[in-house]
C-alpha cells in the first residue's frame, strides 16, 4: 500500500510531460527520483513497520517476488484502474467498469514453492478474460481520445522544448532540475511562472499554455510505415526502441532546424507510439508447459498492434514560409540517412 501512494512521488509539474527533460537533465527516470525520495527523506517510513528497501524493490519493479512489483507497476496495475476511470470521468467520457469483478479475476501464475518466479496474471475464465478486454480497450482509448490529443500533445512538446531551453539560459531553473528534490517541488503554476521570466522561447511557450494562443500548428502527420516512408533507417528504428522515441523526437527535430534554417525549437518533431499491452498471461499451460497469452485467447486483445506516427509541429510564424512538401521531403529525408 506504501508503494502504492508513493511510487509517483518522483514526478516533477505536469506529470509524465516534464518526464524527458528531467530525464535528460538528471539522467534518471521518475521511478529512480521516487526511489531516492523514499530512502532519504521518508525515513520514518521504518518506525511504522514498513521497509524501505521492499516499498523501492516495489516501485522499481525489481521485487524478489515479480506479481508483487506488477500490482503498482505492470500491465493490470492498480495506478491504471485508478487513473483511467477518475481521468474519463473528468473529461466527460463515461467509460464504465466493474473493478471489484476485475480485481477478482486476477492471480498469481508461477511455482508455488518459488515466488521468484511468480508473475501477476490472469485467471481462464470467461469474466477475467472480457473484463480485461473492457479495461485495455478503455486503456487504449484513453491515450488515442484525450492523453495523445493533438493541442494537449503541442503544448506537452513545446513545455518539454522551453524547459529545455530555459535551462540552457538561466542558471538557476538549470539548477532546479539537474536537483530531483528541488525539480519534484515545483508545481504546474509555478514552473510556467518561472519560464515567463526567461525572455524567448520559454517565455513565449509559457504565454501560449496560458492563453491557449500561439500554439504550434500541425503541418506533418504520416503513421511509420513501409507504406508511408520509402525508406527507414535501420539507425532510425533502433533509435526510437524500445524507450527512445523521445530522444530520437529531440535529435530529429534539431536536425529538421538547422536543416531549414530555421531558430531552434521552431519546428518540433514528436514520434506517437499507440499503447499496445505488454505480455499478459491466463491460467492455462501450453505444451510446452508455459502460461498462455491472454492475447492468444482474446481476438480483441490480440487485434491491438502498435502504430507510430511521426508528427511535426510548427511555429505560427513559419506557416507561410514553409509548405508541407518541403517539411515532408526534409524529415523523410533525415530519417533515411540517419
Amino acid at each position: 500500500m506504501a508503494a502504492g501512494f508513493l511510487h509517483d512521488i518522483g514526478h516533477g509539474p505536469f506529470s509524465h510531460a516534464v518526464d524527458f527533460p528531467l530525464n535528460k537533465l538528471t539522467s534518471k527516470t521518475h521511478e529512480e527520483i521516487s526511489t531516492r525520495i523514499i530512502s532519504e527523506e521518508l525515513k520514518e517510513l521504518e518506525h511504522h513497520g514498513i521497509s524501505i528497501e521492499s516499498v523501492n524493490r516495489i516501485v522499481s519493479a525489481q521485487h524478489w517476488f515479480p506479481f508483487v512489483s506488477s500490482i503498482v507497476n505492470g500491465p493490470l496495475d492498480v495506478d491504471k484502474l485508478d487513473y483511467l476511470l477518475r481521468d474519463s470521468h473528468h473529461v466527460g467520457l463515461k467509460y464504465a467498469l466493474d473493478i471489484e469483478n476485475f480485481i477478482e479475476g486476477y492471480t498469481v501464475l508461477g511455482d508455488d514453492k518459488d515466488l521468484s518466479k511468480s508473475e501477476l496474471g490472469l485467471e481462464n475464465t470467461p469474466e477475467a478474460i472480457t473484463s480485461a478486454e473492457i479495461f485495455l480497450t478503455i486503456w487504449k482509448g484513453m491515450y488515442d481520445l484525450v492523453y495523445h490529443v493533438e493541442n494537449s500533445r503541442i503544448a506537452e512538446k513545446m513545455l518539454e522544448r522551453a524547459i529545455l531551453a530555459g535551462c540552457a539560459d538561466d542558471n538557476d531553473l538549470r539548477g532546479t532540475f539537474e536537483n530531483p528534490e528541488k525539480a519534484t517541488q515545483l508545481y504546474d503554476e509555478k514552473l510556467l511562472e518561472i519560464l515567463q521570466q526567461i525572455k524567448g522561447f520559454p517565455q513565449d511557450t509559457a504565454a501560449a499554455i496560458l492563453s491557449k494562443r500561439g500554439l504550434f500548428v500541425k503541418t506533418y502527420d504520416k503513421e511509420l510505415s513501409v507504406e508511408q516512408f520509402p525508406v527507414i533507417s535501420q539507425g532510425f528504428l533502433e533509435a526510437i526502441r524500445p524507450t527512445g522515441a523521445s530522444e530520437a523526437s529531440f535529435t530529429l527535430s534539431k536536425r529538421t532546424c538547422e536543416t531549414l534554417k530555421t531558430e531552434q525549437n521552431h519546428i518540433i518533431c514528436d514520434l506517437v507510439k499507440s499503447r499496445v499491452p505488454h505480455s499478459i498471461h491466463v491460467d492455462e499451460i501450453d505444451s510446452q508447459g508455459d502460461p498462455i497469452e491472454l492475447k492468444s485467447k482474446s481476438s480483441i486483445i490480440g487485434a491491438i498492434k502498435e502504430k507510430i506516427r511521426l508528427k511535426a509541429y510548427i511555429h505560427p510564424s513559419l506557416q507561410k514560409k514553409i509548405d508541407e512538401a518541403t517539411l515532408s521531403k526534409t524529415i523523410e529525408g533525415l530519417v533515411a540517412s540517419w
